[in-house]
């Protein structure tokens, strides 16, 4: 199983860790989130990105842990979108997304943007780029809950499969969005 790391000084706003609790999979993740102290987080604050790495190290040794990983990634989008500017509300997915690097460094210091590249490869598919240190299957719950959440047609989000993913000793993990 995977041990995340990343640069120490890698900051995330405690309002990005609360998906951790809100999240389908929360009672079997909860003592996870017990032992590494991340049991009580103050939304105004921010937090070392390792921390939460650790708990997700501690995930990954679970049984279904694509599934805990899906889950929150899908209730970071649910909250991160309530807490988004009215203006980006208003936009499409392909909109969105490709101004996805802005939503990160709103949510993340001492990194960079260039951890998550969006390009549109046809006006109904966009292709993701991901660096992050965060599992590949919680980025996958992201981008899968914000094509629900706006796309109106039939879509499909899956991994490139020609390419090495970052959880398997990739470089990095490319995801796919496609619609109808």
């Amino acid at each position: 199983m995977p041990h995340y790391t990343c640069d120490p000084n890698i900051q995330v706003t405690g309002t990005a860790i609360i998906p951790l609790f809100t999240n389908l999979e929360h009672e079997q993740i909860q003592p996870v989130l017990e032992k590494h102290k991340l049991d009580q987080i103050d939304q105004s604050q921010w937090y070392p990105v390792q921390k939460m790495l650790d708990v997700f190290s501690d995930i990954s040794e679970l049984p279904g842990s694509m599934f805990n990983f899906v889950a929150i990634g899908m209730a970071a989008t649910e909250y991160g979108y309530d807490n988004l500017p009215p203006e980006m509300k208003k936009m499409s997915l392909d909109a969105l997304l490709l101004t996805y690097s802005r939503i990160w460094q709103q949510r993340h210091r001492n990194t960079t943007s260039e951890m998550i590249k969006t390009e549109m490869v046809d006006p109904h598919h966009i292709r993701i780029t991901v660096t992050t240190p965060y599992p590949d299957d919680l980025m996958y719950g992201i981008f899968y809950a914000y094509a629900r959440k706006l796309l109106k047609t039939p879509f499909t989000v899956k991994y490139d499969d020609n390419v090495v993913r970052r959880d398997e000793g990739g470089e990095v993990t490319v995801i796919h969005i496609n619609w109808e």
